[in-house]
């Protein structure tokens, strides 16, 4: 049995290795505060282990116990404060601020109770205080994957995981000599919370270092494509026509212009526009479905271009949801080595321009069409512009049936 209970914790280290080497390799890469979360994490659930599994030479019995009690305190306020992080929780300054209060505060304060109890009476006490951590934490999970946050749903499986963990060591402690599987419950619960952190660590540092090459490149790097080159885009839009051409049927061409780029760019530098550029066609990307294809439009815009257009009413949808998307403020960069630390609040001021072509228009003129009425877009209130009944340009409505 002692054979095997080794093996898991010595699998539960290995794993907290790979994770400090990526840390490491992070920080190397100058990303700092993923550094930061993938130390600060394993160093906390490595800590947690080490004390529960009574590696910390200590001579008396009362001595380890208030010992775990004290590290059950912090490692609770850690590992929230991580998720919380996580679910979006510590973005604005005020609530971090509130939330960081709530958490160190009442684990110095149980911490410091904790002194003056005897040590049974202190483990107990930080053990409710670490198990309420983690209850609270799972509802505020459930809540934001309820309201469609992308990584809640990993947000909760690390909950779980570290909950897993925290019960087996805390029955460790509390019986001395506790069975293999409670020793496998804890190891694979501390392992599948450091593998939650890991992915999202590597969503986190995929993304900074794909934005590091967008800033570096600028426009040579496509942010839609990611393509170095604007020709694809002219490419797309010659072979749909073709082929519509052929099958006389219309298309959708859908042109998005940012009318504030030239003011950030005067303001922060080329690297805030390139920021700006990256994250407004990654929204872009996320508001169009399948079969709808997109490039970059000049320097300041894009293209989407929906084939086989059947219900016109669908293309003014597009357009209003990509205004949604695209209008959502967001902290730019202005440095390519402060890829995390956002200087420049921006909200983006879309216009969008709806043309449905016939077969037989030359993609040009569709193209110059809707990019003329995109910027014609920014004067009404809902920045979306199309054609009506008459020919002339006009707000498109928010209702399919209008």
């Amino acid at each position: 049995m002692q054979l095997l209970v080794a093996a898991f914790w010595g699998a539960f280290f290995g794993t907290a290795a790979l994770m400090l080497a990526g840390a490491l390799t992070a920080y190397l890469a100058e990303l700092r505060r993923v550094a930061w979360i993938a130390a600060s994490a394993t160093v906390t659930v490595c800590l947690f282990a080490l004390s529960y599994l009574g590696l910390v030479p200590l001579e008396s019995e009362a001595a380890r116990v208030r010992l775990d009690a004290n590290v059950f305190a912090l490692c609770a306020a850690l590992l929230g404060h991580l998720v919380l992080a996580m679910i979006g929780h510590m973005r604005e300054p005020a609530a971090a601020r509130r939330w960081r209060t709530v958490l160190y505060g009442s684990a110095l304060s149980v911490a410091a109770i904790g002194w003056l109890l005897p040590a049974w009476q202190a483990f107990a006490l930080s053990t409710l205080e670490g198990f309420t951590i983690g209850a609270i934490g799972l509802v505020l999970c459930i809540d934001r994957a309820r309201h469609g946050d992308r990584l809640a749903g990993l947000a909760i499986a690390g909950v779980v995981s570290v909950v897993g963990a925290a019960t087996g060591l805390t029955w460790i402690v509390v019986q001395g000599d506790a069975p293999w599987p409670v020793h496998a419950l804890s190891a694979v619960g501390g392992m599948a919370y450091l593998s939650v952190i890991a992915v999202v660590l590597w969503q986190r540092f995929s993304y900074l270092i794909e934005l590091r090459e967008v800033m570096l490149h600028g426009a040579a790097y496509d942010p839609i494509t990611r393509m170095r080159t604007h020709s694809e885009t002219g490419q797309m839009v010659g072979i749909a026509f073709f082929e519509q051409m052929h099958e006389g049927k219309l298309a959708g061409v859908v042109a998005v212009s940012i009318g504030n780029l030239l003011a950030i760019e005067k303001l922060h530098g080329r690297a805030a526009v390139n920021h700006g550029l990256f994250v407004s066609a990654g929204r872009l990307r996320r508001a169009l479905q399948g079969g709808v294809e997109a490039g970059r439009l000049g320097e300041d815009g894009f293209l989407v271009l929906v084939r086989d257009v059947d219900d016109v009413a669908m293309l003014a949808e597009l357009g209003h949801e990509i205004v949604r998307r695209l209008s959502r403020p967001v902290a730019l960069s202005t440095s390519p080595g402060e890829l995390e630390a956002g200087q420049a609040n921006w909200v983006a001021q879309v216009g969008v321009g709806i043309v449905v072509a016939a077969a037989d228009e030359r993609p040009s003129a569709a193209i110059a069409r809707a990019r003329a009425m995109s910027r014609a877009a920014l004067g009404f209130p809902s920045r979306v512009a199309w054609e009506d009944d008459s020919g002339h340009v006009a707000e498109a409505p928010l209702a399919a049936s209008a």
